[in-house]
């Protein structure tokens, strides 16, 4: 049986595997084994997403998720995270630095739901001036789940400064 491949528009293949009601169709993407749902007619016109494709510096994808109301401001979160480790062109930034992002969490969707149980969170959603901090208690070199909490922006950048001199070796 043959298939037709189509392209979205990122350039990556994608067959439909089944018509579903109502002009909606299940497709699979080739390279990351996807399956998602859309419109056919988004289909011939390329508009259709793989939430695997490493979208985000070649690491970061966004995966599955419901949006939360603060999902806007945790996008933003999680990319500047991402921009931080493994931008070569941000130089505020850690790249080459040995600082990096767990792998778990190089998925946007694993990053919103784990964010919620972290310490402090409550005080981010609630625009109280928390950022999120890698270094109070884990080793600084790592953003996770298990390493990272949400601290006053003042305790955050009396932090940096200190744990920036390690990091660069001063």
């Amino acid at each position: 049986i043959f298939m037709k491949v189509y392209k979205n528009m990122s350039g990556l293949d994608f067959i439909i595997l089944s018509r579903l009601e109502k002009g909606r169709v299940l497709v699979k993407f080739l390279e990351t084994g996807s399956v998602v749902e859309s419109w056919s007619g988004n289909c011939a016109a390329g508009k259709v997403a793989d939430p695997f494709q490493k979208s985000r510096l070649g690491v970061g994808y966004m995966g599955l998720y419901e949006k939360q109301p603060y999902h806007k401001a945790a996008h933003q979160l999680w990319s500047n995270m991402l921009k931080r480790c493994y931008d070569p062109n941000d130089k505020k930034g850690y790249y080459g630095k040995g600082v990096v992002v767990d792998p778990h969490w190089h998925c946007y969707a694993n990053f919103l739901q784990d964010m919620k149980s972290l310490d402090g969170f409550q005080n981010w959603v609630n625009r109280e001036g928390y950022d999120l901090d890698k270094d109070t208690l884990g080793d600084g070199k790592t953003y996770s789940r298990y390493t990272c909490k949400f601290i006053p922006s003042a305790l955050n950048k009396s932090l940096g400064k200190k744990d920036k001199k390690k990091i660069d070796g001063e």
